[in-house]
């Protein structure tokens, strides 16, 4: 089978993009033949089997339309032919991109990584207000965005929520099928229409993560402190690390030696060392910043339980599948993917999303019982197995032939308001920076100004 691997963006900047290069390595191990097409915003390469266009992480007047990467990806299509094409994240290509996919007139199988086709800012999650709760919102861009405040969650604009309207829309006229790594997100799909959606979590390949002696020899090397939790990843707000924080006081009253390692960087890292201050659990918590992947290791051969404390919907985090290959029970969110990968009383533990308190009381409990953290620790050993690279890619080329059975789907979705919009954003970029550049000539006008007068007075 020839086949067209397409994402947003060509660098393994994130989990998305890693498994899309791991899963080309794989096909065209089994005879299949592969090429990708991405963006990039620092490179551009055209190969035989490589197209890359340069264009910008975010760009005003290509919401919906790009001239440029609509046409090379009909060249590169063109020269590649492909039988079919398997397309990840979209949110940093136009709205209209499915539907230029669709053209192609082969059959589209797109593996959703997040919930970017669902939710304006991929948070999917109603922000705590006077009026809404805080909880897991059904998706679906449009006008609950606004007023339900999710502004709040991360900031867009009516721009930004028009542009994943009308994808969504093209998503649902272009695409055969869809998969997702836990069936919490492919039901969401498909409850609004987007389908067939078919489960299929990411496999374990330990030569992903440096290869399973790394793991053995940090195991062997290390010991483990029975107190000591651990958070890897970005240190953001969506990761509801200052509920983490806020839960340290009540965990140190029960387990005194109780310890939080933070790996990792991010814009909440000034926030939270503020907060521990303010909290007087400065000497519970180290910010180790980020490490070489082989320290990451070596801190999770060292912790007790890797806390994971999300307040956005999770879907399949890859950090999940190194703590089953370390031997390291979880703590997590009971929030969209999470309960499938940390199941309680086999790999891990559960607490309330955004509740100290709740975190608090699932620590304590893990840590004043041996037993049960004994028996998740051989959880998640035994755990490995259900994740084989095997399985995978025999359940990937299923759904593969499953969307060659179902043929392409015509485009269909409204071309017209697609059209009438790019254009109404081009003008309004036009404006924009016309805007700009004059606000930076006043500016510059007013600095010489000011210098002239200065200048007078010293004079």
């Amino acid at each position: 089978m020839r086949i067209l691997e397409v994402s947003t963006f060509f660098k393994q900047v994130g989990g998305a993009e890693i498994y899309m290069h791991q899963v080309t390595e794989a096909l065209r191990a089994r005879g299949h033949e592969v090429a990708m097409f991405a963006g990039s915003p620092d490179e551009a390469r055209d190969e035989e089997l490589l197209r890359v266009v340069q264009r910008p992480d975010f760009h005003a007047g290509h919401l919906v339309h790009d001239p440029e990467l609509s046409a090379a990806l009909a060249e590169f299509a063109a020269r590649f032919q492909p039988d079919l094409v398997h397309l990840h994240n979209t949110y940093s290509f136009p709205s209209d991109f499915p539907a230029e996919l669709a053209k192609l007139g082969v059959p589209i199988t797109q593996t959703v990584h997040d919930w970017s086709l669902l939710c304006t800012n991929a948070w999917c999650v109603v922000p705590p207000s006077e009026t809404e709760e805080f909880r897991v919102c059904e998706g679906g861009p449009g006008k609950k965005c606004f007023e339900r405040g999710c502004e709040a969650n991360y900031p867009f604009d009516a721009r930004v929520v028009l542009a994943a309207v009308l994808r969504l829309e093209a998503a649902r006229g272009a695409v055969t099928n869809y998969t997702a790594p836990s069936a919490f997100l492919a039901n969401m799909l498909a409850d609004h229409d987007l389908g067939p959606s078919h489960a299929l979590p990411l496999w374990i390949e330990p030569e992903s993560f440096g290869g399973q002696e790394v793991f053995e020899r940090a195991l062997a090397e290390v010991t483990r402190e029975p107190h000591r939790m651990l958070f890897v990843g970005r240190l953001d707000k969506e990761k509801g690390l200052v509920h983490l924080i806020e839960a340290l006081p009540a965990i140190l009253r029960e387990v005194p030696t109780a310890h939080l390692s933070l790996v990792g960087d991010g814009t909440e890292v000034d926030a939270l060392k503020a907060r521990a201050r303010e909290l007087d659990v400065t000497s519970a918590v180290t910010f180790h910043g980020r490490v070489p992947h082989e320290e990451v290791v070596r801190f999770m051969a060292r912790a007790a339980v890797q806390v994971l404390p999300s307040v956005w919907c999770e879907n399949s985090p890859l950090t999940c599948y190194e703590s089953l290959l370390a031997g390291l029970p979880m703590a997590a969110s009971r929030i969209a993917g999470l309960p499938a990968m940390v199941r309680p009383g086999e790999t891990g533990v559960l607490f309330e999303p955004r509740d100290p308190a709740s975190i608090a009381s699932a620590l304590v409990e893990l840590f004043q019982d041996p037993e049960l953290h004994a028996k998740l620790v051989a959880g998640c050993r035994a755990d490995v197995a259900r994740y084989s690279k095997l399985a995978h890619l025999d359940a990937l080329l299923e759904i593969f032939e499953q969307a060659r059975e179902l043929g392409p789907k015509e485009p269909s979705w409204n071309a017209d308001l697609a059209a009438a919009t790019h254009g109404v954003l081009v003008k309004a970029k036009e404006v924009e920076d016309w805007a700009n550049g004059m606000n930076a000539h006043i500016g510059q006008l007013m600095k010489s100004k000011v210098k002239g007068l200065v200048d007078k007075l010293r004079g």
